[in-house]
């Protein structure tokens, strides 16, 4: 279920970075926990897309779905920090049995350390009201986000 940050810091022990604001076109859900991660979930206007923000002290949340092949990782600067991104998805076409890389599926992620804290910030989807938040606006996200107490 989803339910409040400052309830989701508590139960997992740690202080989570924060956005100044919601980013434009999306509407803020609440967190969710996955074990010892919590997600931050937005929900662009009028659906079709979402942005998630996922962070732990012990790593990456993640599925074989969401593994990204090593040479679709793109190494990018976040302020000081060294981050990666990546843009794609595993899907499986019609009439196959396994999965393929599609570099040009609309998910874009953004992966980087900061102190203690492992941090994704995941984009799906591409409708109008969101597609301006590409690498580049992933990358002015993440730097804008508040840490502290």
């Amino acid at each position: 279920p989803l339910i409040g940050l400052a309830e989701a810091e508590e139960q997992v022990g740690f202080n989570a970075g924060e956005l100044p604001h919601t980013p434009e076109g999306f509407e803020y859900l609440g967190a969710r926990l996955y074990g010892d991660v919590i997600n931050m979930e937005y929900q662009a206007e009028g659906m079709g897309g979402s942005l998630h923000i996922s962070q732990s002290l012990d790593g990456y949340y993640q599925s074989t779905w969401d593994r990204v092949p090593e040479d679709q990782i793109l190494s990018v600067r976040i302020g000081e920090m060294q981050g990666e991104f990546a843009q794609g998805s595993f899907v499986v076409y019609a009439g196959e049995e396994e999965a393929t890389w599609n570099p040009n599926a609309p998910i874009l992620r953004l992966r980087w350390r900061q102190d203690d804290l492992w941090i994704e910030i995941t984009k799906h989807g591409n409708v109008e009201a969101i597609e301006y938040l590409d690498q580049n606006g992933l990358i002015a996200l993440a730097e804008s986000m508040q840490f502290g107490p």
